[in-house]
């Protein structure tokens, strides 16, 4: 008898993941973005200044993707960013500072 047929197939702990949406990121008091929502722009606020140097921004929307991602050099307290050409929906902007990453959402209008 073949080895496939059920007398001979054993099944032991079986576990089967599916993801079902999108998981919140933390949400980091650190970055105020107004307004919110947003139609032409956002400006982000670095509270508490977050760490010192250059940062890289970025700008991903909610499946993932990267919208925008530049290094902001010598930046101390507020960021405009152009959302006049965002679609409409919820979008998360992240901010890394060499040693931490900072995140909050917003929603393009």
């Amino acid at each position: 008898m073949p080895w496939w047929q059920p007398e001979h197939l054993y099944v032991d702990d079986i576990v089967i993941g599916v993801i079902t949406g999108l998981i919140d990121l933390p949400i980091i008091n650190e970055l105020s973005i107004f307004p919110n929502p947003a139609s032409d722009f956002v400006n982000v606020s670095l509270n508490n200044r977050v760490g010192e140097g250059d940062l890289i921004l970025s700008v991903k929307n909610a499946i993932g993707k990267t919208i925008l991602e530049k290094i902001l050099y010598n930046i101390h307290s507020e960021i405009n960013i152009p959302t006049g050409s965002f679609a409409t929906g919820i979008y998360f902007i992240r901010i890394f500072d060499g040693e931490n990453i900072y995140t909050n959402k917003f929603i393009k209008n």
